[in-house]
């Protein structure tokens, strides 16, 4: 019987298509029974703002999304092929969700870029809003990619809006060699490397 498991072993290259097919030659009724169980475990939100920076201050824009793609993405065994390499498009956050807290985050984010970085006059900013849904059948993670590095020059990975009921799911930073804990962040995260725990 197939599982959300075994997808998410084809998408990390961990299960082969012929190992997948095999899978899939059960009898029809039990392979309906299979995909009747499979359930989204990651809702994701995009919002995309524009930072224009005069006499140091922010000029806070919102912009329509564009296709999302990660051309600079690492994972760990980068013998596999990484699919956040490939342009994806995701949906765009409705207004409503758009509160003073997010703005003010924003902002939080902006002075931590304008103290670490010399006289920029424009940020792109994309924030990724993500909810994670597990059960007792499904066990989920927000990076199924494992240990990565996501390719930005700047990223606040995996800020935990609200948790209940779980026991997992936080965020781990590593140094390049993708298995001690930095000392400290570098200004640029290409040298340190991201993991979220399972849920």
């Amino acid at each position: 019987m197939i599982t959300i498991q075994h997808i998410a072993n084809y998408y990390l290259s961990k299960l082969s298509w012929n190992d997948l097919a095999g899978l899939l030659r059960h009898s029809y009724s039990e392979h309906i029974q299979a995909i009747a169980l499979i359930k989204s475990t990651r809702k994701r939100f995009i919002s995309e703002f524009e930072i224009h920076i005069e006499n140091n201050k922010p000029r806070i824009e919102r912009i329509p999304t564009k296709p999302f793609g990660q051309t600079l993405a690492e994972i760990e065994n980068n013998i596999d092929f990484d699919f956040r390499k490939l342009s994806r498009v995701f949906t765009e956050l409705p207004g409503k969700y758009l509160t003073e807290s997010l703005y003010s985050l924003i902002r939080k984010v902006i002075k931590k870029i304008l103290n670490n970085n010399e006289s920029p006059k424009k940020i792109n900013l994309s924030l990724h809003h993500t909810r994670i849904v597990c059960t007792s059948n499904a066990n989920a993670s927000n990076y199924p990619e494992g240990i990565h590095q996501d390719g930005m020059d700047y990223i606040v990975s995996a800020f935990v809006v609200e948790r209940h009921n779980i026991d997992g799911g936080e965020i781990i930073i590593y140094s390049s060699d993708k298995k001690t804990p930095p000392e400290f962040l570098k200004q640029f995260f290409n040298q340190v490397w991201g993991f979220f725990n399972q849920i």
